[in-house]
């Protein structure tokens, strides 16, 4: 059987909007931006051992409950949990396929989750702004790579401040059945404060 090829639950709404080839600019950028980054490879793994096991493949573990860490060849962890976490790659390679394929077998301590998040990147200086307008969370109150559960204009969503390209950051992750629904909120508010989409392409 052919592998399926993997597309973001945003494919049909950014191929009928092609995004401009100069959009990720210094105009843009001086208000908001919003991108999608739901293609990203990711990976959740819990279980009593998960954290002893990530530390043996040399990942920098984060030892506080919603505590993040960067990962040396790009992308981040996230503890969700005592024995939960949450990994992703930071560019579209197969690290974190190599890392599943060395997982134990050991269901009950260390164990795969399916993550299939639609994941979106905001950044620039109205960015938090923005969240303002749609969500009760204060941001502006909250510290870069603290994950943090929320709504954003109703949908449930994990959330991650980051600084990104000199400005605070917005990493958002949740059901991709909503994607549609909060792309299109989210790239309405960013246009209305001066900004909009822009390519993923040199925000990571």
């Amino acid at each position: 059987m052919p592998e399926t090829i993997r597309q973001s639950p945003l494919h049909d709404r950014l191929n009928s909007e092609p995004l401009p080839a100069a959009d990720l600019s210094a105009a843009r950028l001086g208000a908001v931006g919003i991108c999608d980054v739901s293609l990203l490879p990711k990976l959740g793994v819990k279980g009593t051992g998960a954290a002893g096991w990530l530390a043996e493949q040399w990942l920098k573990v984060p030892e506080e409950v919603y505590a993040s860490a960067p990962l040396e060849a790009g992308g981040l962890i996230v503890r969700l949990g005592a024995d939960e976490f949450l990994i992703e790659a930071g560019s579209l390679d197969e690290s974190l396929a190599a890392l599943r394929e060395r997982m134990p077998g050991d269901a009950l301590h260390v164990a795969p989750v399916a993550r299939e998040d639609a994941g979106l990147l905001l950044v620039g200086p109205r960015a938090t702004e923005m969240l303002l307008q749609t969500c009760g969370y204060e941001f502006a109150k909250s510290p870069d790579q603290r994950f943090v559960y929320t709504r954003i204009a109703g949908v449930s969503c994990g959330v991650l401040p980051q600084q990104i390209l000199g400005n605070r950051g917005y990493r958002i992750w949740f059901d991709p059945s909503y994607a549609l629904y909060l792309w299109e909120t989210l790239v309405e508010i960013a246009t209305e404060l001066g900004g909009g989409m822009v390519d993923a392409a040199g925000m990571q």
